[in-house]
């Protein structure tokens, strides 16, 4: 009996330590330009296709570029240079510090309703 309790009481600590350092690390950690690009996508309800032409357009690039590094961009995950530029100064940065984008769990985006 003793020993039940021991191992429900270290897992409560368990829980709760991960639950503080998740926490912690998540306040202090920079976002990466993939993440930007998926919080503003999550933001304005639309596909990281549409930020990419919406950014190009603001940089003048034509279409068949943009086509193209939309391409090397979900083969290799490197975003280019303008759509770099364009979600990091179109992010608002209370975007930035809520998690509910890493967990959705309640409303999600139409696009990816079935």
């Amino acid at each position: 009996m003793l020993k039940a309790i021991f191992l429900i009481i270290i897992a409560l600590c368990y829980v709760i330590l991960r639950m503080y350092l998740k926490k912690r690390f998540i306040k202090t950690r920079s976002l990466s330009d993939e993440e930007y690009l998926t919080n503003l996508t999550l933001k304005r309800g639309v596909s990281a296709y549409k930020i990419f032409h919406v950014a190009g357009k603001s940089w003048n690039q034509s279409e068949s570029k943009i086509e193209d590094n939309f391409k090397y961009y979900l083969k290799s995950g490197d975003l280019p240079h303008y759509v770099r530029d364009y979600v990091r100064k179109n992010i608002e940065s209370q975007d930035c510090n809520d998690d509910s984008n890493l967990h959705p769990g309640g409303k999600l985006p139409p696009s990816w309703l079935a």
